[in-house]
């Protein structure tokens, strides 16, 4: 038997489509494209940003600038920190199909509507105490939402599969916010210091070990002027 969806509800989904085939993934594909545009839409962000997410956006934005295209970092060309590979995943595109111009000419608004979409959700930062929330974000733009979810699950004592989930939340409230978060700005260090090169396997702490440095004292300074309790 077959089944069709209605859209009566909301003029920008599909017409009915019969879920077989070629018509599963084009609803499929129609939906995301309708979530990306409406969390591009300005209007529309602002009903779906959190108090904690706007409070923070200043702060990362302060470390997350203008345009760079560094050979030496494995980004390359990035914009508000968002890369290339970044862009064109989020526009559905291949790397190859979207030219640099199009990370040039980012605008601010995509760039939130990213960073709430593959970070913030990611790290669920609605779920957690503003200052942890706020360091494990700034952590999943720097270092990506795996590597900063898994070394908050190293702490405190879960599986380290990189997904926050109801068991990481639970067992993240057994700890004091302002010492997790201590300890999850120490392992960022560690982390950073490990880090290489995804394709020279050069370590990368040599060139960046300065601004890095100054970004996690900056987000433990900060971090401490914010709520911190569950």
């Amino acid at each position: 038997m077959r089944t069709s969806i209605r859209s009566d509800h909301h003029p920008t989904l599909p017409r009915p489509l019969r879920l077989t085939g070629r018509g599963m993934w084009k609803l499929i594909s129609r939906c995301f494209d309708w979530t990306r545009e409406t969390l591009s839409n300005p209007t529309t962000r602002s009903k779906t940003m959190s108090k904690t997410f706007e409070t923070v956006l200043p702060h990362l934005f302060r470390y997350e600038g203008g345009f760079v295209n560094d050979s030496r970092d494995p980004g390359k060309a990035t914009n508000m920190g968002i890369t290339h590979k970044t862009l064109a995943k989020w526009r559905g595109v291949r790397v190859s199909e979207l030219p640099v111009s199009e990370v040039i000419n980012l605008t601010k608004d995509e760039a939130i509507a990213i960073y709430k979409a593959r970070y913030w959700d990611s790290v669920r930062g609605d779920e957690l105490p503003p200052a942890l929330a706020f360091v494990l974000f700034d952590f999943a733009v720097n270092s990506g939402p795996v590597r900063a979810v898994k070394e908050l699950q190293k702490i405190i004592g879960t599986t380290a599969d990189g997904i926050i989930g109801g068991m990481t939340i639970r067992a993240a409230k057994r700890f004091d916010v302002a010492t997790l978060n201590e300890k999850l700005n120490d392992a960022r260090i560690v982390w950073m210091k490990r880090s290489k090169h995804r394709e020279t396997k050069q370590p990368l702490w040599p060139t960046y070990k300065n601004g890095w440095t100054k970004r996690v004292n900056s987000v433990r300074d900060f971090s401490r002027q914010l709520p911190a309790s569950w």
